[in-house]
């Protein structure tokens, strides 16, 4: 019964199988025609068929014309009968139908060729062209990569070409045979999109640099901005900054202006979905940036997105996860708990024998005590008799055991995990592409309850619906959502807020309550009839409150529609609108210390000023920007060596922002409820005295900006711009370019309303002149020269008198406080810029690169002056000052060994060296003292500049105080505050630049049998920072703060008779006549920042097409990588740069290394 039923079966399963294959045999065919072309009807057979795909070469076809009327034949039979009075046939291989030659005749018969055509990572290769050199004899591979062709003459030449690869010539082989072709870079690379048009590479004359999508995604950065570190020579990347050839102004933007898909966006390179970007151009000098006119001056980067190729539906998606380590405050050298103990012992012991310290000492233990570090409060008890030597080792022993930092970190970190999901779906139809994208970014931060999530929406479509019209069109969507931790005015929630030798827990391991602002055994907190709350701080409970949430919205939209009437001659208009919004809620829960502790100290006379509750601060931001463009567009060759290529536009912008915040108190979550309209504001600014005690004020711990403010923006902007481009035979070419931008903010005086802005460039392809021909070696060799004029605006200064509006405190009135006088002489900044350079390639494009040298300087620059103060003014921004910047790039891009398959060695390799000096050339604004001198602009020194007093000598006065000297720049030295009189403007010391000086990289690349091996150096050298302040800017208390250096205690170990000239630390520098505050402006501070860093190194395998087709995909490829490798500094304190904020010497954590594991698949 068993074997009937699976014989049964089995013949069931055959019947299927026959019946599908017969279905499979598509539909039947009826045809009818007269004198049509060859190739369309073959495909109405094929679309007829919905079974049968027809296979043939169309330049050999093309020509043809066929008749036929038939009914319901199959579609090889129909094929056949038109074939019938053509010298074609058909050969059926399952579902295709190939169209071929018929056969010749025995004696005649001519052999035939065929073979296979891959890529170089082993992919068919659909549609490459193979042709017999000097006859219409040709064919296409099909999506196999496999072609035939017949009747091939005995040593004929076969010609290969395909887009993308390099065409070559063979002698014809009559055996089987599989090619590889290669990647034609030249190709690849072979146009220049400037956003306002697009330039053949050979005919430009600007300095331009190209960055594929392969090349930003062949490793993963969080964003784009650090995705392009290192890609780009005179593009740095350095501490969050994106720059473009140096700093050119004081006042106004350093960062160079995005264009997206022709358009600038108001947004960052943080608003582009790094997946979706195509190419990146970098325009640098004024040639090819010059035509965006008032903006220009600090460079330009162009993205292009990418857009559906094929005419099939592909998906490509991307998955990036990267782990990073917490964070770990003990690499901060701090002292631990044992450590912060031994060095308060020094100092109370210092303090012990010095009679005035120690007087003083105990006169504020004796008023404020209780509010002393818990260590110095046991030392002098335990000195006073009031605690005994046993309770004391003890509890000092008991103390040096714990760690807050370690408990900090295990309630507070975890390890961050960030996430990075792309998806990507394109379609290419008859008139319509469309591509929809998704991409969503989580970011855990390295806080527990916390987050920053990113989803992102876009689609880009493109209408084709004539030959003569096209229209491009989408829409892009972007939502952040973050929730961070919110501090309040007394914040007790970070790592430092407590002694390491404290503890957040009990003996027993309950919560602790420690003490913050106010001693617990405060009598006031003990009496009922001043109801004031519980000053007690639990460590665990504040983790879980006080949030800020945040949710920021960012859209654009755009539509480009191009009109081509004639040939040559494109009309285009463009239209963009962006819009941003976001929103801001910070709570401070009304159970936290902040809100317990502002409602008590807001208590007076038994009176509560503060209503009982939290507080929510909002903060609410929109802002939209538009732009219209609208231009005509020439490109045409005449007489096949005059190359003409001009636009003429017109182009409108809008930007419109404004802010409005709003604080509520007394504020209960759970009901919505607030209590903000029954306080009085004008007591909470008066309020000097608290229930709390004597020691407690609440003086100028509110001001009116707490409640509300808004804010509110509006300009317009319009220009006129031209550009022309003439090239001659392919060898010479010269452009030109020029724009006049107008804006609203200068207006006083008509003849500084408008800005004209121009170009000039040149060029010569060596490689195309005739007595070059012999140097089969270079491919490229193309100079250039380039001169213009481009701009640069701060739109927050005005021609006019302008003046912010509130509201008196004390009587309610609206009152108006003038911000700027009126200045009919401002205007916009220009920069004008030389450029000469080359670029080249060799060996067929085995080593490519290009050199550039600049000068750029730029006048009119918004700079202060100083005005008589009878004026009412004493100071105004004008256009007065003058930059320089100039330097050289050189960028180099070598492939040393060339991997012909997958199981060749392949090796390749990147580099970037780039130089730029910049400094002010005039300024007529000097400091009137050696402080203000710190932080002002120096003429003939760099915009971004370090300075520093020079340190003398310390000594230590009769009473054992320490006092440290300055050295003056006439030698004399002296003992005082840098702000006080004694010091002059010459005393004050330049120190170095704060900027760069070089950046270059270096990303080499290994290849074999799918997988690759690549490294990302950079670096950055002659600059100079603040390497160690935290030493010098000492603590002079009696106590220390929780995160003191463990390298104070350096001085308190060493023999006493080497302490001499040592700066020392805490009590013993309280009487310095110098503020402990200048200290970090001493220039033993200052070190050399250069440092080289192994940014990351990366592991990827690309699956070969037998995997891929296995698993039903075109492509899949994974990617390992770890980030901040390692790190070289040139410092002798072996400090990384990176850590440090550089102008005030504050070190940062310790930058943890990460690890992303990538998977890209294609289908």
């Amino acid at each position: 019964m068993e074997k009937k039923l699976r014989k049964r079966g089995y013949s069931c399963l055959f019947l299927s199988l026959f019946a599908l294959q017969m279905m499979a045999q598509g539909n039947k065919i009826s045809l009818q025609c007269s004198q049509a072309s060859l190739p369309s009807t073959l495909y109405q057979v094929e679309k007829m068929s919905g079974y049968y795909r027809v296979s043939y070469n169309y330049d050999l076809l093309k020509d043809y014309q066929v008749s036929a009327d038939f009914k319901d034949l199959p579609a090889p039979k129909a094929i056949e009968m038109l074939l019938a009075s053509t010298p074609f046939t058909i050969k059926v291989e399952g579902s295709r139908i190939n169209v071929v030659r018929k056969s010749t005749q025995k004696g005649d018969e001519k052999p035939k060729v065929n073979g296979q055509i891959l890529d170089s990572d082993g992919n068919p290769l659909m549609g490459v062209s193979i042709k017999v050199a000097g006859s219409k004899t040709g064919t296409v591979t099909n999506e196999n990569g496999e072609y035939e062709l017949p009747d091939v003459p005995q040593d004929a030449m076969l010609e290969y070409a395909y887009i993308g690869m390099k065409p070559f010539k063979r002698k014809a082989s009559y055996k089987h045979v599989t090619i590889i072709m290669e990647d034609d870079a030249k190709q690849l690379s072979d146009v220049v999109v400037t956003g306002y048009q697009t330039l053949k590479k050979e005919n430009a004359t600007g300095s331009f640099q190209t960055v594929t999508s392969t090349n930003i995604n062949s490793r993963y950065m969080a964003g784009l901005q650090q995705s392009l570190e290192g890609k780009v020579a005179g593009l740095v990347n350095y501490d969050g900054d994106l720059t473009i050839r140096g700093v050119s102004s004081l006042k106004a933007s350093s960062s160079p202006l995005i264009v997206v898909d022709g358009l600038p966006i108001s947004g960052t390179l943080a608003d582009v979905n790094k997946y979706e970007v195509d190419q990146i151009t970098v325009l640098k000098d004024a040639a090819a940036a010059a035509v965006y006119g008032a903006r220009a001056s600090n460079g330009v980067i162009v993205i292009t997105t990418k857009k559906a190729q094929k005419e099939k539906l592909s998906i490509d998606f991307n998955a990036d996860i990267t782990s990073t380590n917490r964070t770990d405050y003990n690499a901060n050298e701090w002292c631990n708990a044992a450590e912060q103990l031994e060095l308060q012992q020094y100092n109370f012991d210092w303090v012990c024998q010095h009679e005035d310290a120690y007087r003083q000492l105990l006169k504020s233990y004796r008023t404020r005590g209780q509010l002393m570090a818990p260590a110095l409060r046991l030392m002098i008890q335990h000195n006073l008799g009031e605690v005994s030597d046993a309770d004391y080792n003890k509890t000092i022993a008991d103390w040096s055991r714990n760690s807050y930092r370690d408990e900090w970190e295990d309630l507070m970190l975890h390890n961050r995990l960030q996430q990075q999901y792309n998806l990507a779906i394109r379609t290419k139809g008859k008139y319509l592409n469309s591509s929809v994208i998704v991409d969503w970014k989580g970011d855990n931060t390295s806080m527990k309850n916390q987050y920053d999530n990113t989803l992102s929406l876009q689609y880009v479509g493109k209408l084709e619906p004539a030959k003569w019209v096209d229209m491009d069109f989408g829409v892009t969507l972007n939502n952040n959502r973050t929730k961070s931790h919110a501090y309040g005015i007394y914040d007790y929630s970070k790592v430092t807020s407590f002694y390491d030798y404290q503890s957040m827990y009990n003996a027993d391991g309950t919560p602790a309550t420690l003490q913050a602002a106010v001693y617990l055994g405060e009598p006031t907190l003990k009496d009922p009839s001043l109801g004031l709350k519980d000053e007690g701080y639990n460590v665990i409970d504040e983790a879980n409150l006080n949030f800020r949430k945040s949710r920021e919205t960012y859209t654009r939209s755009y539509v480009h529609l191009n009109l081509k009437p004639l040939e040559g001659l494109k009309l285009s208009g463009m239209f963009q609108y962006e819009d941003v919004s976001g929103r801001s809620e910070s709570l401070i829960d009304g159970e936290s210390y902040s809100s317990r502790h502002i409602y008590n100290l807001f208590t007076s006379g038994g009176k509560h000023y503060m209503p009982e509750g939290g507080t929510l601060d909002t903060k609410s931001s929109e802002g939209n920007y538009l732009t219209f463009r609208s231009q005509a567009t020439y490109d045409k060759v005449f007489a096949e060596k005059h190359a003409v290529s001009a636009i003429l536009g017109y182009e409108y912008r809008q930007t419109y922002g404004r802010s409005v915040r709003s604080c509520l108190y007394g504020y209960d979550e759970q009901t919505l409820t607030n209590n903000t309209g029954l306080t009085n504001f004008a007591d909470l600014l008066t309020l000097k005295a608290s229930d709390l005690g004597s020691i407690y004020s609440p003086a100028y711990m509110f001001i009116s900006s707490d409640v509300a403010g808004s804010t509110h923006s509006k300009h317009r902007y319009k220009s006129y711009y031209a550009t022309a481009n003439y090239t001659y035979d392919g060898r010479y070419s010269v452009s030109g370019s020029y724009r006049v931008d107008k804006a609203d903010l200068f207006g006083a005086d008509p003849k500084f309303r408008s800005r004209p802005l121009w170009s000039v460039g040149a060029s010569w392809n060596a490689q195309n002149e005739s007595f070059m021909k012999s140097l089969t070696w270079l491919d490229m060799l193309k100079l250039r020269l380039s001169y213009g004029v481009t701009g640069n605006i701060n739109s927050n200064y005005s021609s006019y008198l302008t003046a912010s509006i509130s509201t008196n405190e004390a009587h309610g009135d609206k009152q108006a406080t003038l911000k700027t006088p009126p200045n009919d002489q401002l205007r916009w900044e220009k920069t004008a810029s030389w450029d000469w350079g080359f670029d080249f390639s060799v060996f067929s494009h085995r080593l490519t690169g290009s050199f550039d040298v600049y000068h750029k300087k730029s006048s009119d620059v918004l700079a202060q002056i100083d005005l008589d103060p009878t004026t009412g003014w004493s100071s105004l921004y004008t256009n007065n000052a003058q930059t320089l910047n100039k330097g050289m790039e050189l960028q180099l891009s070598a492939e040393i060994l060339k991997a012909r398959t997958r199981s060749q060695v392949g090796v390749s390799m990147d580099f970037t060296l780039a130089y730029n000096k910049n400094k002010i050339l005039k300024l007529y604004h000097e400091p009137t003292s050696g402080w203000s001198a710190l932080g002002s602009y120096h003429e003939g020194d760099p915009i971004n500049s370090l300075y520093s007093f020079a340190f003398d000598h310390v000594e230590t006065d009769e009473d054992g105080y320490q006092q440290l000297y300055w050295r003056a720049a006439d030698g004399s030295t002296y003992c005082n505050d840098l702000y006080a009189t004694t010091f002059k403007v010459e005393d004050v010391k330049f120190s170095g630049s704060l900027d760069p000086k070089w950046s270059g990289s270096i990303m080499p690349v290994i290849t074999w049998q799918g997988f690759s091996l690549g490294a990302s150096f950079v670096w950055y050298a002659g600059h100079y920072f603040r390497a160690d302040a935290q030493r010098w800017d000492t603590d002079i208390s009696f106590s220390y703060k929780a995160s003191v250096p463990r390298s104070y205690l350096d001085y308190w170990r060493m023999p006493e008779s080497e302490r001499s000239g040592v700066l020392g630390n805490g009590y013993m520098m309280y009487y310095m006549n110098v503020s402990i505050y200048d200290l970090k402006y001493c220039d033993q501070n200052v070190d050399h920042a250069d440092y080289m860093k192994l940014r990351s190194l990366t592991l990827g395998y690309k699956f070969t097409p037998e995997i891929c087709r296995f698993i039903g995909v075109s492509g899949m490829s994974i990617r390992l990588q770890m980030n901040n490798v390692c790190t070289w500094v040139r410092n002798k304190r072996g400090i990384d740069p990176e850590r440090v904020e550089a102008s005030s010497g504050t070190l940062g954590n310790k930058i943890p290394k990460s690890y992303t594991v990538s998977l890209n698949v294609n289908i």
